[in-house]
């Protein structure tokens, strides 16, 4: 540049030669050296060829230093990155994951502003989930898939970097939006497998645009966020059914057990009432033992719900199977609707004795229920024996 070379030349006057070489790297040029020599009738041209070297040498550090530092960036996103990955696959508290991803994002391209849109594919709308911002906008902003870049991206499926939102004709401006210099916008797709789950936009203002390397960046990050997003609103359903069963197992449990007391207490008066006769008697005895039958099936269902709260198992201890299949049986054929049902049972021993919980009763009496309802009354014929078999005994 004459302007240079001639201010150069102001400031040391007795300079008697000048040259001026380009330093560069690979075509690509990062400033200019001046050398300058005061001697008479000595010429900085003899020196042009290690002067040239020397500028060569100086563009191959500057090139150095730049890939250095570009190195140490991008070591600190992919730390970040990991570490971040690291948090969202042992996190499930959708609310506090959303903000991590955000702040994440936010912190890898140095953007002001993030939201993070849900989408609801009946209505068509995109609804914000979290956000991270200092402008003051509406508490929830909608969208409706494909208004603005965000619902563009989400219509299509594919990512966008916009260096100038104000001057992209897909651009809207939310109310409240601060009016500074004009916004740059990376917005990509949160989806899982096919399904798009809704989408992440970063805005930077004012100052340098994002790159394609920052689209490139967050882009990557996207497909773990999206996954850890999925993970977490499926704990959210898991934990909301799980609420919904101790709903029902309390509805059970109570309220069923609540209404079972009364109806039980007025049958055993009306056994006892004089005036039934013997077939009335046995019609009353029936609904009695299904009464019993239903406190035994509640009281079972809450043993079972305190073990699995506890993560314990039911305790074994020693049944007799005989005693038990004798109880269940007299259960079921004391019923009036299975009383023209022909019943045989036979045992080889008085005692067969196994190691069980509280449910091998229920076991047997579903055994003997299914065949009084599908043996289109057949005789249920029930047999007891002993087996031996590698030095053991089974029944």
């Amino acid at each position: 540049d004459p302007i240079e070379i001639a201010e150069a030349l102001r400031i040391a006057p007795k300079v008697r030669s000048l040259a001026a070489i380009t330093i560069h790297w690979n075509n690509k040029a990062y400033g200019c050296a001046v050398f300058g020599t005061r001697r008479g009738g000595t010429s900085v041209r003899s020196h042009h060829p290690i002067l040239k070297v020397f500028c060569n040498q100086v563009g191959i550090s500057l090139r150095n230093a730049a890939l250095r530092r570009e190195l140490v960036h991008r070591n600190d996103e992919l730390r970040g990155l990991y570490e971040t990955t690291q948090a969202m696959s042992s996190m499930l508290e959708l609310d506090e994951l959303l903000h991590i991803i955000l702040q994440t994002a936010l912190d890898l391209v140095r953007a002001e502003n993030g939201f993070i849109f849900k989408l609801d594919p009946s209505a068509g709308k995109l609804r914000t989930i979290s956000r991270i911002t200092e402008a003051h906008l509406p508490d929830n902003i909608e969208l409706n898939v494909g208004e603005g870049i965000t619902g563009h991206v989400v219509r299509t499926g594919k990512g966008l970097l916009v260096e100038r939102a104000d001057l992209d004709p897909r651009a809207v401006t939310v109310p409240g939006t601060p009016d500074e210099d004009p916004s740059s916008i990376i917005c990509v797709p949160l989806r899982f497998s096919d399904d798009i789950m809704g989408a992440m936009t970063l805005e930077k203002r004012p100052g340098v645009p994002f790159t394609p390397k920052d689209y490139e960046l967050i882009e990557l990050f996207s497909l773990q966020a999206s996954l850890s997003i999925h993970r977490a609103s499926q704990y959210d359903k898991i934990r909301s059914a799980a609420a919904n069963t101790q709903m029902y197992n309390v509805l059970l449990t109570h309220d069923v057990a609540n209404f079972n007391v009364p109806i039980h207490g007025f049958l055993e008066i009306l056994l006892k009432d004089p005036k039934l006769d013997e077939r009335q008697r046995r019609y009353v005895r029936s609904a009695l033992v299904q009464s019993d039958n239903i406190s035994e099936l509640i009281a079972d269902v809450r043993e079972l719900s305190r073990l699995r709260a506890k993560g314990a198992e039911t305790s074994l201890e020693r049944v007799d199977i005989v005693a038990v299949m004798k109880e269940a049986k007299e259960d079921i054929f004391s019923n009036v609707v299975y009383e023209d049902i022909e019943t045989k049972f036979s045992s080889d021993v008085e005692e067969a004795p196994t190691m069980a919980d509280a449910f091998l009763k229920d076991l047997f009496y579903n055994l003997l229920s299914n065949a009084c309802k599908y043996g289109r009354g057949a005789p249920v014929e029930i047999e007891i024996s002993e087996h031996h078999q590698d030095g053991q005994r089974w029944w």
